[in-house]
């Protein structure tokens, strides 16, 4: 579609019913990176749960929010109830075992105005 169509088609608004690949004016929408929390794994050798807040700081070293989760072991079918023979005694009793947990987000909290549309974690 020329450009000159486009615009026609745009102030007939017609522009609705086009298909995205059809639309010369449609941008796919790009994430934004509101910034990164780190989450420290200290408890996780010892199959303890560690629930925490995280901030989560943004490129620029602000604190944008706070992300609160937990990593909870669990067994390979997801049980988090753990028998005590499961527990070891040191954690170098794990060296080269399987160890299964749940990555668990409860909430973010306190995030910019400007960003509190189509939030997502990846980890």
């Amino acid at each position: 579609m020329e450009m000159r169509d486009a615009l026609q088609t745009f102030e007939d608004g017609d522009f609705k019913d086009l298909p995205k690949e059809q639309d010369p004016f449609y941008e796919e929408p790009q994430p934004i990176l509101v910034g990164q929390a780190y989450y420290m794994l200290g408890g996780l050798p010892y199959l303890l749960d560690n629930p925490r807040r995280v901030p989560i700081i943004a490129p620029n070293n602000d604190v944008y929010g706070e992300i609160h989760m937990n990593v909870i072991p669990c067994d390979e079918n997801g049980n988090e109830d753990l028998d005590e023979e499961q527990l070891p005694d040191e954690p170098e009793a794990l060296l080269n075992e399987r160890l299964d947990f749940k990555v668990k987000i409860e909430k973010l909290t306190n995030l910019p105005e400007d960003f509190c549309r189509n939030i997502y974690c990846e980890y």
